[in-house]
């Protein structure tokens, strides 16, 4: 065996991917990752002293909609970026007390990839609520993530989503809303082997718009490629 995904709740997490490191297998470990920084950087320790790989399901990096919003990014439709809003919220029992861990770990980690290190750090944390803020590398001011975890308008399975990015004197701005189909397609019972070059496109209907003084246009989908990951 070369590798293993543990998924299992976040209590029995830490022992598992101590067993796996042990083992000498890479693991990957689904968020949270650990329940405090200190375990966290206890098992990066063991991973580093068996030589093998230990990652986080960051699998949200290959959402259709953000590989959308980094290609807008980097061809500079925007011009130079002001900010960028995304909104992550779910009707998830579940995730209560923890949106940080949970929905809001994909928001700050999603934010860090797009934009580059966090210069400063604000947070807002209740109980079913996440706001943080922070000024990064990649824009001129603060940069906003928000999830909630009880929206009940929201269908419990899959979460609702929503990203902007603006530009500086407003030169355009970007509007995207809605979900990866790539989780729709799972929760359907497909997998990429069977929709081939055709997986993880976003719908025209659901593409986002890109807002300038020519006017609006819709931006197509980039594909969404979990399987790279």
């Amino acid at each position: 065996m070369d590798a293993v995904t543990i998924t299992t709740p976040p209590e029995t997490r830490r022992e598992l991917v101590l067993e796996a490191v042990a083992a000498g297998v890479h693991v990957i470990a689904d968020k949270p990752f650990a329940p405090t920084a200190d375990d966290g950087r206890a098992l990066v320790a063991a991973a580093a002293h068996a030589s093998v790989v230990l990652n986080v399901f960051h699998n949200r990096r290959w959402d259709a909609d953000i590989r959308t919003l980094a290609a807008v990014l980097s061809r500079g439709d925007v011009g130079e970026l002001w900010r960028v809003e995304s909104r992550f919220d779910a009707d998830d029992p579940a995730t209560l007390g923890t949106p940080l861990r949970d929905l809001g770990s994909h928001l700050v980690d999603q934010a860090l990839w797009l934009l580059g290190p966090a210069q400063s750090v604000y947070a807002d944390l209740e109980w079913v609520d996440l706001l943080t803020a922070a000024s990064t590398a990649g824009s001129a001011w603060p940069s906003r993530t928000s999830a909630v975890s009880l929206a009940p308008e929201l269908d419990q399975v899959e979460p609702d989503r929503g990203a902007r990015a603006e530009g500086l004197r407003k030169r355009g701005g970007y509007v995207a809303r809605g979900t990866d189909v790539q989780a729709e397609a799972n929760f359907a019972g497909l997998r990429p082997a069977d929709l081939g070059t055709g997986w993880g496109y976003e719908a025209e209907s659901r593409w986002g718009t890109l807002y300038t003084a020519a006017g609006p246009v819709p931006v197509p989908s980039e594909q969404g490629a979990y399987q790279d990951y």
